[in-house]
Parts: structure tokens; C-alpha cells; sequence
């Protein structure tokens, strides 16, 4: 992991450690791993470095490791798909935990009546997609990273894609 020459090593040994106390070890992704995808988004243009990247499987372990980053004083960037074109989920200072939405991926329900459907931040839209469709459904939001985009980003930054002009951006959706 790269360090900015403000953080030691033993600050971030403590941070890491912490963290596995919180959420567990398989929560937490090591420097033995492969850490360059969060580092990078998808064009290639930004390249980061952070402090932590934490996988977080359960609403509460998200709880739990925003309370510790926010005791400690760490900042937080969440990161879905790394499909946006800003850089908004890239720690350009190393002072940050990467916290990706990957594993929080589940469909919770949906409900061909009225229309809705209850998803964690991290799926998938072309799984949401395929989802809504087995009920005769439809969610019109599409996008050229369908099969990367997460609901989370797509919500948080009121997506449109290519079918905005017909239906409109995510919220109208």
C-alpha cells in the first residue's frame, strides 16, 4: 500500500488492525492483494492510492467501520463500479479508506405491483435488470457499463443514459 509521507506505517498498521477488529479479516483487503483496481477508474485518467480498502458484506459492518474511520478521524470515499468519469471514488491523497460496495450486492425484493424493487447499493444494474424482467418488469435507466455500474452511483449521481430522452434519469425511474 502507498503511504503519503504525512501517515507512518505504525498509524496504519493500528488502522488496519482496527478495522479487522471491526468488521473481520475477510472484510478487509490486504496489501498482499491485488489493490490497483480501487486505485484506478475505469479510463485509466486517475490514479490514487488510499489508506485502507474495505469490503463490508453487511449493512451493519458498514455501520461498524464508518463508526471506527470516524472515531480515528480517516475520511471515507465510497466506491461502486468505478464507472464514473470524475474520479469521485479515487483517494487522490492517501489519507482515505476506499470503502467499496462490491459484496453489498443483494436484491432484496421486488414488487411487480408497485413497481419497485429494494437493492443494496453494490448491485449490479444489468442484474437488477435481468431481475426486474423475470417479473414482467422493466427499469429503463441504461448504460454503456451496465455490467459494472452499481445502483448506489447510478442513484447518487441521477444517471440518465441512453434511454434518458424516452424515460427520463434515474429518479424519474
Amino acid at each position: 500500500m502507498t503511504l503519503n509521507s504525512q501517515t507512518g506505517t505504525r498509524d496504519v498498521d493500528r488502522l488496519i488492525r482496527g478495522l479487522v477488529a471491526e468488521i473481520g479479516a475477510d472484510s478487509v483487503v490486504d496489501a498482499a492483494q491485488d489493490l490497483s483496481r480501487y486505485f484506478r477508474d475505469w479510463t485509466g485518467d486517475y490514479v490514487g492510492t488510499a489508506l485502507a480498502v474495505i469490503r463490508p458484506a453487511t449493512v451493519d459492518a458498514v455501520c461498524k467501520a464508518v463508526r471506527y474511520c470516524a472515531q480515528e478521524g480517516v475520511p471515507i470515499i465510497p466506491q461502486g463500479g468505478n464507472t464514473g468519469l470524475v474520479s469521485g471514488a479515487i483517494d487522490k491523497t492517501g489519507r482515505c479508506v476506499i470503502l467499496s460496495l462490491e459484496r453489498l450486492n443483494q436484491i432484496r425484493s421486488i414488487d411487480p405491483i408497485n413497481l419497485s424493487a429494494i437493492v443494496d447499493a453494490g448491485c449490479v444494474l444489468q442484474t437488477l435488470k435481468a431481475a426486474v424482467a423475470e417479473q414482467n418488469c422493466h427499469f429503463a435507466v441504461s448504460l454503456g457499463a451496465e455490467g459494472s455500474a452499481h445502483i448506489g452511483g447510478i442513484i447518487a449521481t441521477n444517471a440518465g443514459g441512453t434511454n434518458v430522452v424516452k424515460f427520463g434519469m434515474t429518479r424519474a425511474n
